[in-house]
């Protein structure tokens, strides 16, 4: 598994330095010829090298949950009754349950429904594109 692909696998034509190059040709021939199955995530899939998608099985994006994803999610991260103002959060992630459920632990926050939506509502907040569909997309 290699998260953030894109540093490995960069768009060869805006490569400034040759070992940009030989780095992108060695990984796509590695890809190749890799007899075990391996997968790559990244968040930048347009800065890719066009070449790579040739190479994987299958391609998978995935966008922001569903209200009704959403909803489990929070049951299941803080077994919690979700509040109303969930339904209003329409750039979550299972990252950002993961993010708060940290923070509530190390900053000893109460662990009540309000804080936490409070705190999701605070990372769909900071995202710089919340125009984006929910759920899995074509």
């Amino acid at each position: 598994m290699f998260d953030e692909a894109d540093s490995l696998l960069a768009d060869r034509r805006m490569a400034q330095r040759g070992w940009e190059i030989s780095q992108v040709n060695e990984m796509l021939t590695w890809m190749e010829s890799h007899r075990f199955p391996f997968a790559c995530t990244t968040n930048f899939v347009e800065k890719l090298d066009p070449a790579t998608l040739r190479r994987f099985t299958f391609k998978i994006k995935l966008g922001y949950l569903t209200q009704e994803q959403a909803l489990a999610m929070f049951r299941a991260y803080f077994n919690l009754t979700p509040p109303r103002e969930l339904a209003a959060l329409s750039v979550l992630t299972p990252g950002d349950f993961a993010v708060v459920r940290r923070a509530v632990e190390a900053l000893d926050l109460p662990h009540d429904a309000r804080t936490i939506a409070d705190l999701l509502r605070t990372e769909c907040e900071s995202k710089p594109d919340q125009t984006r569909k929910s759920g899995f997309l074509p």
